[in-house]
């Protein structure tokens, strides 16, 4: 009885063994062919990821290749962990996040907001797609949170970690123009017998233009 246990046993275990080598397999076939799919689609963006920018917070970033015109990690004295960065002439950018060691990275929660439209909220960081980095000799842990068009659009990150969920790093991706700035008034003030008054020209620069139009002719 017992040798035809151990006769039934043996396909059984054999078999259970194939399918776990199978998924195993299939698992590892699954992400070389998403990081060279990611590849491709981050080649066919023409992001260079030989010159990353910091970002502001935890965050770095990669753009295009041909952008000449990166303005990064900007802040303010009003707007407490917030960053701006000003990428006019970037089609695309790549959002990295990356820890120290003492980090707990299960911890951290993040939101991503296209033209203020959530895309991403409150998702938690993927730690399988975690890998070791070297920054300037000290270790980091680094994953990439997405890479995203910013021609024409503004991309919003809000990370946080659940231990102090009021500490919000805010790092705003802006790719749109900024319009020029435009005089509308012009005020005089002179001295009066009562005081001080005020004289004004609006659209200076409309009228600007019509007198020495005038001067011209």
């Amino acid at each position: 009885m017992s040798l035809l246990f151990y006769g039934f046993s043996f396909p059984i275990i054999t078999a259970s063994l194939m399918q776990i080598k199978f998924n195993i397999m299939k698992k590892l076939i699954f992400t070389v062919l998403s990081f060279f799919i990611a590849l491709l689609i981050v080649n066919a963006q023409g992001i260079n990821f030989f010159h990353t920018y910091a970002a502001g917070g935890n965050l770095l970033m990669c753009v295009d290749s041909s952008a000449a015109n990166v303005n990064y990690d900007n802040t303010f004295p009003n707007q407490p962990n917030t960053s701006f960065n000003y990428l006019p002439e970037v089609n695309y950018v790549s959002v990295q996040i990356y820890f120290r060691p003492t980090d707990q990275v299960q911890h951290y929660r993040y939101s991503i907001l296209a033209d203020d439209e959530p895309i991403v909220v409150n998702k938690p960081i993927d730690l399988a797609q975690l890998k070791e980095v070297d920054m300037s000799g000290e270790p980091f842990r680094s994953t990439t949170l997405g890479v995203f068009p910013i021609k024409g659009k503004t991309i919003t990150t809000l990370v946080y970690s659940i231990e102090k969920p009021l500490d919000i790093d805010r790092a705003v991706f802006y790719g749109k123009p900024i319009p020029k700035a435009k005089i509308k008034a012009i005020a005089k003030r002179f001295a009066t017998d009562e005081g001080v008054d005020y004289s004004y020209i609006t659209d200076p620069e409309e009228k600007t233009g019509k007198k020495r139009k005038s001067i011209g002719t």
